[in-house]
């Protein structure tokens, strides 16, 4: 087959002519059938490199198609975020936001506190230097010049486990920073080993600083944890509200962010019980089960662990159990969309898939996912999962999954 053929940037014309053309589409089966497409969608995925091809597609009124090895348990990449995601639509208030307190302990007047200033910190992973030096004004604002005792993060929200077993030693920070309840400019800001360890007395550190710049002193010391003297009864000297949950799960899908998937799953776990990814991924797996999907695989939220595992049939199960939930219109617009936004934005340009494909994408060294909804050219409705892995060219694996979803988005039955 000619090179230009092989590529996934010529025109999708060419494709489907190349397909037909190599007897793909009317000598392997009858034109129209579930076979015909089951054979371009096998011919698509040739020449991906990879050792380990697994897939799953469902076509509304043709059935099962393009079924090789469904249930093998493959890495799933960042499909892994698609599972969190649902799940804190569904679990959580979509509306809900992360409050960032700074309140405190002791008495209070005439501008001096006789006591310790205390954050306390909601997992909000949006917080920057600038919203700490807002959050300072903020209490100068409120009268506040002096404080007797100490400076306090309270980031006993979420564990202080910094990263998840399973991921590469360089994750972090390459992929994502140290994961804890106080974030402050992504906790990227810093890259040395004992910001890497702990990342809370460095931002605590900053927001020191920033009460300083405001006028705000603090006699005592910087201390991390819950104050060992309940916080006065009294509104929070100042507060900062993040984005909606729903929100964080748009960005998770649809840019595949790594740091607000793993606090998502985080904020899950303290919702039902102790914000740790362990409780948080026990939280996914219940909504797994209210929706008869297991997911024994399900380790982290980003998909960064090599002991994530799943299936293209869960997948495609979980993708249609989804549009039966409450959460099916927000959960589908947070997934990208080929040639228009997110991690598709420059995939599918110049194809029938072009903005008809909504789909979460994954990519680790040698593997590439993809799995979401699309629809054939004759507007059926189409689940699928593509899942390839020990690529030897992650190019050519992902130009296959290309290749396959267009055939069946080029699809006219």
């Amino acid at each position: 087959m000619p090179l230009a053929c092989r590529r996934f940037a010529v025109l999708w014309v060419a494709l489907v002519g190349v397909l037909t053309g190599l007897g793909v589409a009317p000598t392997a089966a009858h034109a129209g059938s579930a076979a015909d497409l089951d054979a371009r969608v096998r011919y698509a995925l040739r020449g991906s490199t990879a050792r380990s091809v697994a897939s799953y597609v469902v076509v509304d009124g043709l059935g099962t198609v393009a079924a090789i090895n469904p249930r093998a348990a493959l890495p799933p990449a960042s499909n892994e975020k698609m599972y969190g995601g649902l799940a804190a639509l569904l679990a959580m208030d979509p509306n809900r936001r992360l409050r960032t307190e700074i309140r405190h302990t002791g008495t209070y007047a005439d501008g001096v506190l006789d006591g310790d200033l205390v954050l306390r910190a909601a997992g909000d992973p949006t917080l920057k230097s600038a919203d700490l030096t807002t959050l300072a004004r903020a209490v100068a604002a409120a009268g506040l010049r002096w404080v007797t005792g100490g400076l306090w993060a309270d980031d006993t929200r979420y564990d202080r486990v910094r990263r998840v077993p399973g991921w590469e030693p360089d994750d972090v920070p390459e992929e994502v920073g140290p994961l804890s309840a106080f974030v402050v400019d992504r906790n990227t800001w810093r890259k040395d080993a004992a910001f890497l360890a702990d990342p809370v007395p460095a931002n605590l550190g900053k927001l020191r600083a920033a009460l300083v710049a405001a006028g705000v002193q603090v006699i005592g010391s910087d201390q991390v944890g819950q104050p060992p003297v309940p916080l006065a009864d009294a509104p929070p000297l100042a507060h900062r509200d993040s984005p909606q949950i729903a929100w964080f799960v748009l960005k998770a899908l649809k840019h595949s962010d790594n740091l607000y998937a793993e606090l998502l799953l985080k904020e899950l776990g303290a919702a039902s019980g102790n914000g740790t990814t362990a409780d948080g991924a026990a939280a996914v797996r219940s909504v797994g089960a209210s929706l008869g999907v297991e997911l024994p695989g399900y380790v982290d939220g980003s998909g960064l662990s090599a002991y994530n595992r799943q299936t293209p049939l869960t997948a495609v199960t979980w993708l249609r159990r989804a549009q039966a939930t409450t959460a099916a219109l927000s959960f589908k617009t947070s997934l990208a969309v080929g040639c228009r936004d997110g991690t598709l934005v420059d995939r599918f340009c110049g194809t029938p898939a072009a903005g008809r494909v909504s789909a979460k994408t994954g990519t680790l060294h040698g593997i590439r996912t993809l799995s979401g909804y699309t629809v054939t050219r004759s507007n059926r409705k189409v689940w699928f999962s593509f899942m390839l892995a020990g690529a030897t060219s992650a190019t050519e694996a992902r130009r296959a999954i290309d290749r396959a979803v267009v055939a069946i988005a080029a699809y006219p039955g």
